[in-house]
């Protein structure tokens, strides 16, 4: 509320709900205007008494008029059947979510793969009301975002990309305008989005960005003050039980005392470093009991749960986090790309879609092209998809459940494997030039309980995998003929009356990215050539790193 310098301050009294509150304030009419904008707001000339009806609408219109406005229990009379009613594309189980995150105050939306985490956010930023709401995701993502957004609600979108010049003007045209302003976790560090205002609601797509409580984005985003917030994540229980603790106290300060989660739900052990003993944090204990503590703070689902609710067929993009080593060879080869003219530009274009997967793919190759390898870990790539196994096989005590990888690497397949072993699940490699493929895949499908087969694509075309539901693409394909034919492996008339997923899992800020972003999301993937897939790649170069 701006203050009108000058004027005199005008008192009066504002009942929402069961509470009376007083609102002093230089600008008169600015007050008035808000009160009489309350959907049944009305001047009770008796009492001297400004009445608003309690619904959430109402709050995010005067909040930021009225000192400590508390919202009242009766604000939540919102019904699955009004939800259903007012977004009648949602699945009644994402209406379901919906009213359990409004009306137990829940503040982790934690839904496995493909069940519409977004779509669900957006209905509830609707429900809280106001304004001004603010959306953090990975910056691929954005752009998905926006759409979704003005799909679902028809609202303004601002999207904060460019130079900080052009972010500026975006700021300021959300400010005037209001709506919904999108901006990526890299961005939340460079620019300070706290001093833009206090939000009505604060959405956190792939929250364990903020995991790290002492790293930067984590006090960054500390920063910024919302009404409302709300963490989106397929994958809650983290590896590191200390990193679910961070995000959960973000979120809900105080659900816990560091001290009691760690002595109730962790593993620790007692290891030198240095000259001193520390305890370090080796694992949960106590999960059940874990979970039960979560429900009171999430909202989750599986495809199990709400399986006669889906579509025959989800598509999922998974963002993928590269390591520091990763990034590096990322970027020397995109510019090296950019300054050969000659026959090295397709050996450049391969080593910067290889290491999207692992640097460490690189080991022995006999490219001189290659940059060396400095100490790295597997990449952010095996850490997500290791994360993903975890949330498609909550319960690995023979379920049945059977998933099929694809990567165009055969370096890669092995560290899959060793992911998915590691997880006591049984996997199965099939590699071109195998002179056995035909036995170990009889053994995939006829295998007792859980499994996973990892393949290149010389598993692409003939096989029949009607007994998978769930398709993972490790690495972005640019042709389009070629995931038509691994997605054809499980989507077989056989497989009709089946629900089937459909991953793709992408690294972040990468070629892989780019190619989405530009050609996926808008349904106009290339049919990659040798001349063919050079132009692609300039292009998105020369775009990226003009």
């Amino acid at each position: 509320m701006q203050e009108k310098p000058g004027s005199e301050a005008v008192t009066m009294e504002v009942r929402f709900g069961e509470q009376t509150y007083k609102v002093t304030s230089n600008d008169f009419l600015a007050v008035m205007q808000a009160f009489q904008g309350c959907a049944g707001g009305k001047w009770l000339e008796e009492e001297k008494v400004w009445h608003i009806p309690p619904t959430s609408q109402n709050y995010g219109r005067i909040w930021r008029l009225v000192p400590n406005l508390q919202m009242p229990n009766s604000e939540y009379a919102l019904e699955l059947d009004d939800i259903c009613d007012d977004f009648p594309k949602l699945m009644p189980y994402q209406c379901d979510g919906v009213v359990d995150l409004i009306k137990n105050k829940k503040v982790l939306l934690g839904d496995q793969v493909g069940l519409g985490k977004t779509k669900q956010a957006i209905v509830w930023t609707h429900y809280i009301g106001g304004d001004h709401h603010l959306i953090i995701c990975p910056s691929p993502l954005k752009t998905q975002w926006a759409k979704e957004i003005a799909n679902t609600l028809n609202r303004k979108c601002f999207v904060a990309c460019g130079r900080k010049s052009a972010r500026k003007k975006v700021y300021q045209q959300y400010e005037k305008k209001g709506g919904y302003l999108i901006v990526n976790y890299e961005i939340l560090l460079q620019d300070d989005i706290y001093a833009l205002r206090k939000f009505d609601g604060i959405v956190y797509d792939e929250i364990h960005r903020i995991k790290n409580e002492v790293g930067k984005t984590f006090k960054k985003a500390l920063l910024i003050v919302g009404r409302a917030r709300l963490g989106l994540s397929a994958t809650p229980l983290v590896n590191n039980p200390r990193e679910l603790w961070s995000i959960m106290d973000f979120l809900h300060p105080g659900w816990i005392s560091k001290n009691d989660f760690v002595s109730e739900y962790c593993v620790s052990k007692s290891c030198r470093n240095g000259k001193k003993y520390v305890e370090a944090i080796m694992g949960y204990t106590n999960l059940d009991l874990l979970n039960e503590k979560l429900k009171k703070f999430m909202v989750r689902r599986t495809k199990e749960e709400v399986i006669k609710q889906l579509p025959d067929k989800i598509y999922e993009t998974v963002l993928c986090e590269p390591s520091p080593e990763q990034k590096r060879h990322v970027n020397y080869y995109m510019q090296m790309i950019k300054k050969d003219d000659g026959y090295n530009v397709l050996g450049y274009i391969q080593l910067a879609r290889m290491v999207c997967s692992s640097t460490l793919i690189l080991e022995g190759t006999s490219s001189k092209l290659a940059l060396p390898i400095n100490e790295d870990r597997l990449g952010g790539k095996l850490e997500k998809f290791r994360e993903l196994i975890m949330d498609l096989f909550p319960d690995s005590a023979s379920s049945g459940k059977k998933v099929v990888v694809f990567t165009c690497w055969k370096k890669m397949a092995n560290f899959l494997k060793e992911v998915v072993e590691s997880l006591n699940i049984r996997c199965f490699v099939v590699l071109g030039g195998m002179g056995d493929k035909d036995d170990t895949i009889m053994q995939f499908k006829t295998c007792v309980g859980c499994a996973v087969l990892v393949c290149t694509d010389a598993l692409a075309e003939g096989q029949n995998l009607e007994c998978a539901d769930t398709l993972i693409h490790e690495s972005v394909s640019f042709s389009r003929g070629q995931i038509v034919q691994r997605e054809g492996r499980i989507d077989r008339m056989i497989s009709k009356n089946k629900k089937l997923t459909f991953i793709t899992m992408v690294c972040a800020g990468t070629i892989e990215a780019y190619v989405m972003e530009k050609l996926l999301l808008k349904r106009g993937l290339f049919e990659a050539s040798v001349d063919g897939e050079m132009a692609l790649i300039r292009a998105i170069i020369k775009e990226k790193y003009k």
